[in-house]
């Protein structure tokens, strides 16, 4: 069975950001922790907007992990700190390509705990 990537995007209220991503990356731990089946689950920043991306072994994964309680705990939180939150669910099919690690030190600082949060600018 594929797997599944999800892409997220949302736009804080700039004040709201510093919070946001404290409460995304304590929710990062918690699915690592706890969901061995989710690959991957990295946190971006781009001028402003946020960028999630999850990826998950396979639907029943990704089912799992949207139906977690703190998962939907979580969900409130999102909702009230960006209210423009987009998601896209996308059928994993491998065909080519490579992935490498970033090579900003803020990043590689948190990749080394499983965590990815990177502030590009």
């Amino acid at each position: 069975m594929a797997g599944v990537l999800v892409v997220s995007t949302m736009t804080p209220d700039p004040e709201k950001m510093p919070a946001l991503l404290k409460g995304l990356q304590n929710f990062a731990q918690i699915v690592k922790e706890n969901e061995p089946d989710c690959l991957r689950w990295q946190v971006w920043e781009a001028n402003g907007e946020i960028v999630v991306l999850e990826e998950f072994r396979s639907l029943d994964a990704r089912e799992a992990h949207m139906n977690a309680p703190y998962t939907l705990a979580a969900a409130k939180m999102r909702t009230e700190g960006a209210p423009s939150w987009r998601k896209r669910l996308l059928p994993l099919a491998p065909r080519s390509g490579f992935a490498r690690r970033h090579n900003c030190e803020e990043t590689k600082q948190r990749l080394d705990d499983g965590i990815a949060i990177h502030r590009c600018v």
